[in-house]
């Protein structure tokens, strides 16, 4: 039985977790790194690699994602409190 490898982009990461499991994800990939580089020489696996650059660009458009709702509030509410003059 042949397997495929299954690409994740970090769009996909990014639509199907939290801001807060990324940063889980993130946290676990890191640790994994520290033993994967402490047995092998300092070096880290390409799988290890790959992994953090995609948690870490998908966690990159969380924080982009939340930065844009709150500039669009903010927008919001300013075009909210101009009230037009009233002419007397």
């Amino acid at each position: 039985m042949n397997a495929t490898p299954v690409v994740v982009t970090a769009r996909d990461v990014a639509r199907g977790l939290s801001i807060f499991a990324i940063d889980d994800c993130l946290e676990t990939l890191v640790d994994a790194a520290e033993a994967d580089a402490e047995v092998n020489n300092g070096e880290i696996s390409e799988a290890i690699k790959s992994a953090l650059a995609t948690y870490a660009e998908a966690f990159g458009y969380k924080v982009d994602r939340i930065a844009d709702f709150l500039k669009a509030q903010r927008a919001g509410n300013r075009s909210q409190t101009r009230l037009p003059r009233q002419r007397v």
